[in-house]
Order: C-alpha cells, then structure tokens, then sequence
C-alpha cells in the first residue's frame, strides 16, 4: 500500500467482526524475514522468552516486547494472533473492538499523571507569633504520602514494565540513563531508585556511586538491575554501594518485596532516630553507622546538629537559613531530614530548641518565658503549647 502524500488522509483499517460479531479494527504486520519454528510460536508471547537460535544477537531484544504488545491488547479486549512460516515470514494480527461499550467503567482512565511533581500548599495558614514561618509549616503539607520512586532504564518497554508494579503505591519518576536519573535524584530526592547496569551517557555503577557519594543523596537506597549474572558483575555492583541486587528476568513480586523491604528499613532507623530525639537528644548519636547509617549521612547530621547547636538561640533562624548553612534547596534539606530522622527541617529544629529548653528547665537556671527566649521562640504561649505536644506536660510543670 503506498504511503499517503503531504496532505493526504490516512487510509482508515477495515472493519471488521470478532469474536460474537462484535465490530472492530483488524491490524496486521507481516515481513519476508526467516520466519519462527513450530517450536518457539508458542512462546512468543511468554515474558522474557528469546529463541536460542536466534540468528542475529547484536540485535536481541529483552523478551517483553512482545508480552506487553499481548497484555495491551487484551486490556483493551482484543485478540493477537500470528502465523509464520521459516523462510517465508511471519504476520501478526491485531483485532481490536470499536467504541467502549465493551468497557467497564473502572477500566477507562479519563486523565493520568504521568510523571510526579511535589504538591504545593495553597491554602492560607494562620500566622503564629513565632519564629516559625508559614512557609516553614507549609514544608510539612506537601507531601501526598506516597513514596518516591525513581526508574532509570534505557529501555522503554522494560521501563514501563518495572512502572506496572508499582504505579499504584508510588509516586513514579523515569530517567532513560544515568545522567538524567541522577539529575532527577537531586532534584526530587526519592525515597529508593531502581537502576539497570548497561545504559548510554551514565551506567547503574557510575549512578550508584554519585548516588552513593553525593551528600543530598546519600541515604537512598539503590537497587541494580542486570542480566549479567556473574559473581564479579554482583561484587562490583554492591562495591560502589548498592543496597541490593537483582538479576534480570526477575519476577516481578520478588521485586515488589525487595523495595518494600528497603523502605522499611528506613523507616525502622528513622523511628529509633526519631525516638532518641524526642528524649533530649542534643547531638547525633554516636552508634549511627551501627544502626545503618552511611559514613556520608553520619557527615551531614554531624554537620546539621553544629549548625542547630550555633544558631538556635536566634529568634530568626529558621529552615530558610538552615538551608544556606547546609547548601541545599528547600526541597533537598527537607526530604534529606525526613529520610534520616523522620522529622520535617522545622520540626527538627523545633524539637532540638525544646530538648535544649527542657534541660535548662531543669536547672531552673530562669523563668520559663526567660527560656523561651532564649532558645528561639519570641512566643513564650506558642513556646508553652509545643513543649506540651513535645513532653506532655507544661514548663512549668516539669520537675
């Protein structure tokens, strides 16, 4: 059929009747290529299947093509069929019904977000006479909950693959190489990355060990994906820092558990950091790297207490400068902190002024609204109510 000229309507398919006369479009795709054995027809379409004989490996693709191609088509209730013939060729035919009556209502997606973009508070807050800012608390709104989950693969298909596993639960980023993944990293700061090995411009090793040995990015674990799987290839991967290791065909629940796994993890070291915090903890404790804490993180909370610990006596430190002290954005500081201890960047710093108010309580070394002051707050009643969501009881009341 020759192809329409500038200008021209595309020829429309043929009607045609499936499957208890339902009308709908056929497709079909033929070549005169060598053709495919009896023997491998019948699973062509099974995830992850290549021919042995394949006669032609520098262009051997990954298996799912064709799996996805099948699975696409019966979501929309349509047929894939082929015939072949070696030495003859191979055609494949699609028949796809018309309209939607053939739908169910929960099967029609009017709208989808395709990438993931940080929500931003727009509703009014009220304004407090303390050293907290609006923008400060607004920090603590825009999250939806879900984890971020950063994709970085070359390949489309496998891409979109590994995306189906998770697209409910997880907010989803996709980079197509190492580069672009790590510029996403930075820029989102997700909560795990799921990387394959062999891509243009940046491999999963060269990523992981950026990833790895960026202070912004440190803490995120990192999952290689690969289809080499030798004892060197598993060695080099976990070497530049990679928290684990999968090997391609995987299945796609085992993936599903290793990621929630991870998440957990942090989640356990973040409930024993938030823990010791929350009990007068005035510095970082000492036994991180014990705890799973990276020689990188361990740097950054080191650095981030000092910071607190000089500046927490003044009225007008808040996250703003605490992000100028650090070098990171708004955005960077904020998912870092939550990541390690659990807290917002305002609620780490509100938490440390209270330990440290709470100790010179005890001293009774001056009034409470005396200490109010000095530790930061310029609201000696909004000084009062926090120490009582922090502690359970008054200033006044501690003993």
């Amino acid at each position: 059929m020759p192809l329409p000229s500038r200008g021209d309507t595309p020829p429309t398919p043929p009607l045609e009747k499936g499957v208890g006369g339902i009308h709908g479009v056929a497709i079909k795709v033929a070549d005169t290529g060598t053709g495919i054995p009896p023997e491998n027809l019948e699973h062509i379409f099974d995830r992850f299947y290549q021919a042995g004989d394949a006669q032609n490996l520098n262009y051997e693709g990954t298996g799912i093509g064709l799996a996805l191609v099948k699975e696409l088509v019966e979501l929309h209730h349509g047929t894939i069929t082929v015939t072949s013939k070696e030495n003859h060729g191979t055609a494949f035919t699609v028949f796809l019904p018309l309209g939607k009556e053939h739908l169910k209502p929960e099967e029609i997606i009017v709208k989808r977000k395709e990438t993931f973009e940080p929500e931003q508070s727009a509703e009014p807050l009220e304004s407090v006479a303390s050293v907290e800012t609006e923008k400060d608390m607004a920090e603590e709104t825009t999250d939806n909950g879900l984890p971020i989950l950063l994709i970085v693969e070359d390949n489309a298909d496998m891409r979109n693959y590994i995306r189906g596993f998770f697209d409910e639960k997880y907010n989803i980023l996709m980079a197509e190489d190492g580069q672009k993944g790590f510029d996403l990293a930075v820029k989102y700061i997700p909560d795990i990355i799921i990387s394959d090995v062999m891509m243009p411009v940046m491999d999963g090793y060269e990523l992981c060990r950026k990833i790895k040995t960026d202070e912004r990015t440190s803490h995120i674990p990192l999952i290689l994906l690969t289809a080499r799987s030798s004892g060197a290839d598993k060695i080099e991967g976990l070497e530049t820092g990679a928290d684990d290791f999968v090997i391609k065909p995987f299945d796609g629940k085992e993936l599903q558990v290793r990621v929630k796994n991870l998440i957990e993890q942090r989640k356990r070291l973040r409930n024993i950091l938030a823990k010791r915090m929350q009990k007068s903890v005035l510095s970082a404790p000492e036994d991180m790297e014990a705890n799973g804490i990276t020689s990188m993180d361990e740097q950054f909370l080191q650095k981030l207490y000092k910071t607190v610990s000089l500046h927490y006596h003044d009225a007008g430190f808040n996250v703003e400068v605490c992000c100028g002290e650090s070098g990171m954005s708004r955005t960077q500081l904020h998912r870092k902190i939550k990541a390690l201890t659990g807290q917002t960047a305002l609620e780490f710093i509100r938490t440390y002024r209270l330990n440290r108010a709470a100790e010179l309580l005890k001293k009774k070394s001056a009034t409470v609204a005396e200490i109010a002051y000095d530790v930061g707050f310029n609201s000696p009643s909004y000084f009062s109510e926090c120490f009582r969501n922090q502690f359970g009881k008054l200033p006044s009341e501690l003993e």
